[in-house]
């Protein structure tokens, strides 16, 4: 049986610069945040054979991270655009945002802990975003791999409700930036029934993925 792979990576912007004051990230990347994204498209994709579409958060750090990614593939993307479901609304809507805590695993506790909503609303989010990453370009000959650009914690929230974590678990995935996860789609080539599904976050072991994310 031939097969064919149809690839999602999801993962945060690079580095991006920082106010000297409240160290609340800017919308801007630093020049080693540039430099990362660019290697890291180099080495992952640089001469793939599909295509890629850049599906991003509306945030410009997020655009210059796909962007920087692009260029270090050396390959003219087959879309690049926003997407609110990767976005930080769920953030910027949240009541009481953790203050004076710097991000990591002690920051993502605090959101949640006091907006236990945020994590219901994030699963929706990226759920949302995987299904319609996975129809890009579905029964073309040639089906992008989907490059979507978030934020923290939106990327480790999704990464545990697809994975069935609770929301007490999640501070344990705390991303640095350009940490993600990559979810690889096996399908039977003439008929595009799906055969398996799997999720891999960082250098954590690989999971099955539940194919209702993706239908």
């Amino acid at each position: 049986m031939t097969t064919e792979r149809k690839l999602i990576h999801v993962l945060r912007h690079a580095e991006p610069g920082k106010d000297p004051e409240t160290k609340r990230s800017l919308d801007y990347l630093t020049d080693q945040g540039k430099a990362d994204a660019e290697a890291l498209g180099a080495r992952l994709y640089a001469g793939s054979a599909s295509p890629i579409a850049v599906i991003h958060s509306p945030m410009f750090r997020a655009y210059q991270t796909g962007n920087r990614m692009i260029e270090g593939t050396k390959t003219v993307p087959a879309m690049i655009q926003s997407d609110n479901d990767l976005g930080l609304d769920f953030f910027n809507q949240a009541k009481n945002k953790p203050s004076g805590i710097a991000y990591g695993s002690e920051f993502i506790n605090a959101l949640l802990d006091a907006n236990p909503e945020v994590f219901d609303r994030v699963a929706q989010e990226i759920g949302r975003f995987v299904k319609s990453a996975y129809q890009i370009g579905k029964g073309q000959q040639w089906e992008p791999t989907v490059l979507g650009i978030s934020h923290g914690p939106k990327v480790e929230i999704g990464y545990g409700a697809l994975t069935g974590v609770p929301a007490s678990q999640i501070s344990q995935f705390a991303a640095n930036p350009l940490d993600g996860f990559i979810i690889e789609v096996d399908r039977a080539q003439r008929s595009g029934d799906i055969l398996q599904a799997k999720i891999k976050f960082k250098d954590l072991e690989e999971k099955a993925l539940d194919t209702r994310y993706l239908a």
